[in-house]
């Protein structure tokens, strides 16, 4: 349990963990729920699937709180350098579907 009380510590608010540990089938059983008519709704296939098995609170202290502001500096420095990697890729004289290939 020390990753959920590292985030926690670093982005502040309270988190829960779902007793679920695979998401992305849950997901899917849950959209094959609501198509064959198990559930009739989203929301009621999430709210009867999902249970809840911790909630970590922020620790008073935070040792964390100097990195986060190192990083939130740094991630908004690095802007351009992202906007530019959205260009860097395409070229005039290929079709962006032939460089997926």
């Amino acid at each position: 349990a020390c990753f959920p009380l590292i985030v926690t510590d670093s982005i502040f608010p309270p988190r829960s963990a779902r007793a679920q540990t695979e998401a992305a089938s849950l997901g899917c059983a849950l959209i094959g729920g609501v198509s064959a008519g198990v559930y009739p709704d989203y929301e009621t296939a999430v709210s009867q699937a999902i249970s809840w098995k911790e909630t970590y609170m922020p620790q008073p202290g935070n040792i964390y709180a100097g990195q986060v502001q190192r990083y939130d500096l740094l991630y908004k420095q690095l802007q351009p350098v992202f906007q530019l990697d959205d260009t860097i890729w395409i070229r005039p004289d290929c079709p962006v579907d032939e460089l997926a290939r």
